[in-house]
């Protein structure tokens, strides 16, 4: 047995194509100008729903074609073993189904086109990376997103981390959150599998960690750390296991000086968790009463919904953003967006394919200690976490693409010959 093959092994035609669709799909330089919300105009977001969006278009066009290019020319091969690949085609194929009762059936078909370019793209790139390369690709382009938004920001002079704002580059300051962590991910998976180039590594989790606190995004801070601990719980060493039992000790003691010193943790950890944000934590930036308002659509057609991505037209944008005083054009929940759009037996399948992912995906980091696997257990755990409060699990998006990548790899691709190895080495 010889050692662990740890070169860094860039697959840089995959990050620019990557790059390129997914700049269309989700980026605006002029993301940071917005107000302090950072939200967009009510306008917009129902001329959007109206007609669509041409960078959608041309993006999920080049990430389809990328992704058919990647399947025909690798060698990985096929395998349906398990469940996984059945409730996942369910799932992708209740979606699709349900423009037979949509109610505004031109908006779920042109949300189905791009749901089908994104997982036919997702089924390419998951054929095409093996572990580290899938790694490097993740690290590549997130940390080539951050930097450019932090260029974009220094340029417009918004670039104020921990003054006031949050940063956001050319996203959401949510979807700038969840780009930095996937970065820590990455580099976190790399890092534990004894990669070279160490200190770049070290130097990009550090650099995106600080960034996704700049963003103030409580979701993504969260996803991440469960993600991390997720990971390396699977593969406990003695000195994991050490500090785990020191960690609890500790923070035991501490809770029994703090009920001695009469110091409310309680509130303090909560003003912490808010992260310097002014909104109402009790209702979760308002998502709670949004969720209480979508209950009573949901309950109008509880089975089937109203057809994958059909629910958002303009009339209901206006309603829902009118009743809640803000831009509204999501549910904020990715399991609530599932229950709109395919109803219960959509949201079920939908949790089905994310336990029974994470499930397979586990099994084989702890088997093999493939950094790639470890990644792709690390995303789904941060993305059942951050489904609660974003919609980006359900649609077309790069996180949406990330974890079908992690999915397709499970359900249908067998690692090549000689480059996974179950000890983790090459033979």
């Amino acid at each position: 047995m010889t050692a662990p093959d740890t070169g860094a092994r860039v697959p840089w035609a995959a990050v620019a194509l990557a790059g390129f669709a997914f700049f269309l799909v989700d980026h605006d330089l002029r993301s940071s100008l917005r107000d302090e919300y950072y939200g967009v105009e009510q306008d917009a977001l129902e001329a959007a729903a109206g007609s669509g969006q041409w960078g959608n278009r041309i993006g999920f066009t080049v990430l389809a074609m990328a992704g058919g290019a990647f399947a025909a020319r690798s060698t990985r091969l096929w395998q349906t073993r398990g469940v996984l690949p059945l409730v996942l085609l369910f799932f992708v194929g209740w979606s699709v189904v349900s423009v037979l009762w949509a109610t505004d059936p031109g908006r779920t078909v042109r949300r189905l086109a791009s749901l089908t370019f994104c997982f036919a793209g997702a089924l390419g790139f998951a054929r095409r990376l093996d572990g580290r390369e899938l790694c490097w690709f993740v690290v590549a382009l997130t940390a080539a997103f951050a930097g450019l938004g932090v260029l974009v920001e220094c340029w417009l002079g918004t670039f104020r981390p921990f003054l006031g704002g949050r940063f956001a580059g050319t996203l959401h300051p949510n979807g700038q959150g969840a780009n930095c962590a996937f970065l820590c991910l990455a580099a976190g998976a790399l890092l534990a599998s004894g990669e070279r180039h160490r200190r770049w590594l070290v130097g990009l989790f550090v650099g995106g960690f600080i960034l996704l606190l700049a963003t103030k995004s409580r979701t993504s801070l969260a996803a991440l750390l469960v993600g991390l601990v997720g990971a390396r719980m699977l593969r406990p060493t003695p000195t994991v296991v050490a500090t785990g039992f020191v960690g609890v000790w500790l923070l035991s003691l501490g809770a029994l000086v703090a009920s001695l010193l009469r110091v409310d943790l309680a509130g303090q950890a909560a003003g912490g968790l808010n992260m310097g944000r002014i909104e109402d934590t009790s209702t979760l930036s308002g998502r709670t009463e949004l969720w209480e308002a979508l209950d009573e659509y949901a309950r109008q057609r509880p089975w089937i919904g109203y057809g994958y991505g059909g629910f958002w037209t303009p009339a209901r944008i206006d309603a829902v953003s009118g009743d809640q005083y803000w831009a509204i054009s999501s549910a904020h929940s990715a399991y609530y967006e599932a229950l709109l759009g395919t109803g219960l037996v959509g949201l079920a399948a939908l949790v089905l394919v994310l336990v029974v992912g994470l499930w397979r995906a586990g099994a084989e980091y702890r088997a093999t200690a493939d950094p790639g696997t470890g990644l792709l257990f690390a995303i789904l755990i941060a993305e059942v976490i951050g489904g609660f409060s974003e919609s980006d699990l359900v649609l077309p998006s790069f996180p949406a693409f990330l974890t079908a990548c992690a999915l397709c790899r499970i359900a249908f691709f067998v690692p090549r010959p000689g480059a996974e190895h179950p000890d983790g080495e090459v033979p």
